[in-house]
């Protein structure tokens, strides 16, 4: 099958040049007469923008639309200019696979990374590429359980852009209930506190909410598993567990036995098979229930 070239999209590529012109243009034009009195009348008064314009195209050019992801039988790589590679992962090599939207994705592994991402053509043909070749992450996942008893899935955030979001978040919050509060306390709840506090009080505890998500990592192990966000955690053994259900993005819900229902965010790395853990988990736990320590999977296993 003939795997496509994923370029820069020329309709993007065509836009961010017209508006690097017009930029260029806009903001150098007025200085002109005053630094450069020789340039004061067109058309020389438009060389300068003109000439800042090209410089910004050439270096756009360089560093930006003439980027192109490749995918071959070997792996999977990423070129700033069509011939030069700047990161390439072997099939072998990748360990996680990052879900980020219905074609967007990323994948690690060897301490590298590419995101397929952004403004380029045939994303979702390159995923339906690459999925049928990352077989061997379940064999990995599998080899890491038998040897260390426990896998952990995490999602594409590093921990300190996590921290950093759910700082902000919660600085946003802060200021703005220190600012409804101060005003409700000299007895005016009229006006834009009165819309914070009643409008948007719900949006803004969901932004902290999903700023604690970015930091969710779910841990497996042979008791059950562990789900830690940067707000808390929960401890959920196999037995209380009742089902794990796709929701309607594309993430896993926990449905335990109390009737609680944890969400798990669709851009956990490996998604699908920390689905397969979790089921597996459970029916081995329910089957132990009944029959006693048969048929243990290697998350379970003494």
């Amino acid at each position: 099958m003939e795997v496509p070239v994923c370029r820069f999209r020329l309709g993007r590529a065509l836009g961010e040049a017209s508006l690097v012109v017009l930029l260029s243009l806009l903001g150098t034009t007025p200085m002109v007469p005053e630094l450069w009195p020789r340039l004061s009348s067109p058309p020389l008064l438009f060389l300068p923008g003109a000439g800042l314009a090209v410089f910004l195209l050439l270096l756009f050019s360089a560093l930006r639309w003439r980027a192109q992801f490749r995918i071959d039988e070997q792996g999977l790589e990423f070129r700033h200019t069509p011939g030069r590679v700047t990161t390439r992962l072997e099939w072998t090599e990748i360990e996680e696979l990052f879900l980020l939207d219905e074609t967007q994705f990323e994948v690690r592994g060897a301490g590298r990374q590419i995101r397929l991402a952004g403004p380029y053509e045939e994303l979702y043909s390159a995923r339906e590429a690459c999925l049928p070749r990352l077989r061997r992450i379940r064999e990995a996942l599998q080899d890491r359980a038998l040897r260390d008893g426990a896998v952990v899935f995490r999602m594409p955030a590093g921990r300190w852009r996590a921290h950093l979001a759910y700082f902000l978040a919660i600085l946003v919050l802060t200021g703005v209930t220190w600012y409804c509060l101060a005003t409700l306390l000299d007895r005016n709840i009229r006006g834009m506190p009165f819309l914070l506090l009643f409008f948007g009080g719900s949006w803004l505890w969901g932004l902290r909410k999903r700023a604690s998500g970015l930091g969710t990592r779910v841990t497996v192990r042979r008791e059950g598993l562990e789900v830690r966000r940067l707000d808390g955690k929960d401890k959920i053994p196999w037995d209380a567990l009742e089902r794990t259900e796709w929701n309607e993005h594309n993430g896993i819900n926990l449905v335990l036995r109390s009737r609680r229902v944890i969400s798990l965010p669709p851009s956990l790395a490996n998604i699908g098979l920390l689905e397969e853990f979790l089921h597996e988990g459970r029916r081995v736990a329910e089957s132990d229930a009944r029959d006693g320590a048969e048929g243990r999977t290697m998350m379970q296993s003494p």
